[in-house]
């Protein structure tokens, strides 16, 4: 998949699980890991996308160590716009 293909679907993707979510609430189940709510993934997904960030954005090759740790997510009221913030700010690096 050349880069171009690649982020269009990162971004198209990203934009359809920000849009499921606000359908779904953040209470939501997640049906393919029934034991996650809608809030978990967006956490864990905000967090992955604010590592490969810190990746990319600064051309490190090196596997995490222990110095790194995850974002902290914000509250609920917060998290869809911190997850859609940190899928943007991945996207654009």
């Amino acid at each position: 998949m050349d880069i171009a293909t690649h982020l269009f679907a990162f971004e198209a993707e990203g934009d359809l699980l920000a849009e499921s979510a606000t359908k779904a609430g953040i209470d939501g189940q997640v049906l393919s890991c029934p034991q996650w709510q809608i809030r978990d993934l967006l956490q864990h997904i905000g967090q992955v996308h604010r590592w490969a960030h810190s990746y990319v954005s600064s051309g490190r090759t090196t596997p995490p160590d222990a110095s790194d740790s995850p974002a902290t997510p914000p509250g609920d009221d917060e998290l869809l716009d911190w997850f859609r913030d940190g899928h943007q700010t991945l996207l654009a690096a």
